[in-house]
């Protein structure tokens, strides 16, 4: 080869080379935009969705459009320059489980039994709805909410109901099981579910 051939093939190969040392240190600072943080604690509330997405109600609402809302008091755990287009925002201690019960009977389950299965994890829009297994997690997020951008945590999260009850005087319990072994539970007031 002559001496130009060579220097042909020498620029291409540090242009690789410069090329990929760029582009692996972008990658290397991909997390500085990742955010953690810790559920610390539940409070349950009784919901609506009369006007579409979930709304915290009084004591009464309609058995075809009731929901329950639960309050996860986030705790940031590691913080970082938040890019909603880059960020990953995650809980450094997962719900391992969630338990949703009754103090009366709903349709074919008995009292106190497992209604997981009656109720769907609806996270800011009904394109971002998980079902619940029996003894299954719950992943809540904050990203589907419309204040996503200031409110990176999810402080709160809902459960629609499935299954339309009969009418009556309903008490709902939610318990709430971290990685760690942490453990909430709370429950609603009564609630009137009418026909």
């Amino acid at each position: 080869m002559t001496r130009t051939a060579n220097r042909i093939l020498f620029y291409p190969y540090h242009l690789f080379l410069l090329l990929s040392v760029v582009f692996l240190s972008g990658c290397i600072k991909a997390d500085e935009h990742d955010l953690s943080f810790r559920i610390t604690g539940l409070a349950v509330y009784p919901t609506s969705t009369a006007e579409g997405h979930p709304k915290i109600t009084g004591l009464s609402v309609s058995r075809n459009l009731f929901g329950i809302r639960l309050d996860l008091f986030p705790q940031e755990v590691k913080a970082g320059d938040f890019n909603s287009d880059e960020s990953y925002v995650y809980t450094d201690n997962p719900v391992t489980a969630i338990k949703i019960w009754s103090d009366q009977p709903y349709n074919s389950i008995p009292a106190y039994g497992s209604l997981n299965t009656q109720f769907l994890h609806f996270k800011g829009n009904y394109f971002a709805v998980d079902s619940i297994p029996d003894g299954g997690a719950i992943y809540p997020s904050a990203k589907n909410y419309p204040d996503y951008k200031e409110n990176h945590y999810p402080s709160y999260t809902h459960l629609i109901s499935r299954s339309a009850p009969q009418p009556g005087a309903y008490k709902f319990y939610v318990s709430l099981t971290l990685e760690d072994g942490t453990y909430f539970v709370d429950s609603t007031p009564v609630i009137q579910l009418t026909p």
